[in-house]
């Protein structure tokens, strides 16, 4: 599918997640919106929602933890691989007693302010070097960085490297 197209499946997604009423659809204003983070708000942990996912719906996710899941889409989706996703994880909530508890912690990164130099597509293509973290202040990034989990990129290519980066890293 084409990007376009991917990132409206991502998006559409993430809308019919929202109304999950035990488990919870984690949101930042940094995510990467095709990584799904689901916590499950202390009424299992991670590794059992994914185990019922497997088991009960043959849908593997990218990993499990104690308190949430990371699913991730891509080119491989389509909307119904994505809707067969959804209805699965409602099919769950629905299922799930008890009363969402405070235990809805997932990993968070700061909001980072991103300072484009290139687009992605030309810093992929430039030539690069090798520079030591601590002298990379000011240097344009020829690869991605990404915190994991959640799986957020810090640095996209074609963009400075900063001070506020570099403290987070």
């Amino acid at each position: 599918p084409h990007i376009d197209e991917l990132y409206k499946n991502a998006l559409a997604l993430r809308d019919d997640l929202s109304g999950l009423t035990k488990l919870k659809l984690y949101t930042s204003p940094s995510q990467d919106i095709s990584k799904i983070v689901i916590l499950t708000c202390g009424l299992m942990t991670g590794y059992e929602l994914a185990d019922l996912l497997r088991e009960d719906f043959l849908i593997e996710v990218e990993a499990s933890f104690p308190s949430y899941i990371i699913a991730m889409t891509g080119t491989g989706d389509t909307s119904s691989s994505l809707i067969r996703f959804a209805e699965a994880l409602k099919a769950i909530d629905s299922t799930i007693e008890g009363e969402a508890g405070k235990n809805t912690h997932a990993p968070s990164l700061p909001v980072i302010a991103r300072k484009y130099k290139i687009s992605i597509s030309k810093a992929l293509r430039a030539k690069s070097s090798k520079v030591k973290l601590q002298d990379a202040v000011g240097h344009i990034s020829a690869e991605y960085v990404f915190s994991y989990l959640p799986g957020v990129p810090l640095l996209i290519p074609g963009q400075e490297i900063t001070e506020e980066i570099l403290r987070f890293m």
